[in-house]
């Protein structure tokens, strides 16, 4: 009997397990997470092909930076949180390609930190010597409303008229995959 009663157990913990795994699956639906925590009403849908929307946010020293700004120039625009293991796993890719093209293609990345801790995120850029433009977002009105991410990290490739050409939700797993991003923007 008492062999009975440890396999009935043993199926309990299998099956609390297999639950919790579900769980975990039903709130991470891509990258490192939907945004649902901060965020308003869900969207109907994810980020789309076509003009970028404009916005205007603060980098590290306070200046305010415009994607109009860069118009005429290609611009990856990337949505991550200091928080997010996947977004930090893809930045030494973004960091080589911006080094290798960003001077002879005038191509340029605005890397957009939705995380709440300012210096967390500073020192996180500092620490591994990542200097492409980052932009430090207090609240979530442009990854909400304006480009509707549904997860991070995610990646908007823009050409120099303004367009949105590729959209990478999830991380750019090395730099040949990001390339071939930054080749329909170029």
């Amino acid at each position: 009997m008492k062999t009975a009663r440890v396999t009935i157990e043993r199926r309990k913990d299998i099956r609390w397990a297999f639950l919790a795994i579900l769980g975990l699956f039903a709130i991470t639906p891509a990258g490192c997470g939907a945004l649902a925590r901060d965020a308003g009403p869900p969207q109907a849908q994810g980020p789309e092909v076509g003009a970028a929307p404009d916005f205007t946010l603060k980098d590290q020293n306070g200046k305010s930076v415009s994607l109009k700004d860069f118009r005429g120039r290609p611009v990856m625009v990337n949505f991550w949180a200091s928080w997010c293991g996947r977004c930090k796993v893809q930045m030494p890719h973004m960091q080589a390609t911006q080094e290798e093209f960003g001077k002879s293609t005038g191509f340029v990345i605005l890397a957009i930190n939705l995380g709440k801790d300012k210096s967390t995120a500073e020192g996180f850029l500092t620490q591994n010597k990542f200097d492409f433009l980052a932009l430090l977002y207090p609240d979530r009105p442009v990854a909400q409303n304006k480009y509707r991410l549904i997860g991070l990290p995610t990646s908007f490739f823009i050409d120099k008229q303004g367009v949105i050409k590729e959209i990478q939700t999830g991380p750019l797993a090395n730099k040949e995959h990001l390339m071939s991003k930054i080749n329909s923007i170029l």
